[in-house]
């Protein structure tokens, strides 16, 4: 892989484990418009959320200095999709719909 692309895998792997930290720190206090110390679902999805978070951060952060392309593209892919469920669920409780 080309520097740049590994660069990008670094910031990934940044921004994921970043989340994943922030996640369990905040699983059981108020966070921005959420209540996790009231709604016990919440405060589940939020740790296991952080937990694959961080898990993710991890294996991509070893991806970025593997040299084969594909194994990296599909944690990439499963990162995306990580995330995305994530900003679903998150959403879903703003809405009170959980």
């Amino acid at each position: 892989m080309s520097i740049i692309v590994k660069i990008l895998f670094w910031l990934l792997a940044a921004i994921l484990l970043f989340l994943g930290i922030y996640l369990w720190k905040h699983r059981k206090k108020q966070f921005i418009i959420f209540h996790p110390e009231k709604i016990h679902s919440l405060s589940i999805i939020l740790t296991i959320m952080s937990i694959a978070l961080l898990i993710l951060g991890i294996i991509t952060l070893f991806m970025s200095f593997s040299s084969s392309l594909m194994p990296a593209i599909i944690i990439m892919l499963i990162d995306v999709g990580t995330v995305s469920i994530l900003s679903f669920i998150l959403i879903g409780y703003s809405f009170g719909n959980f």
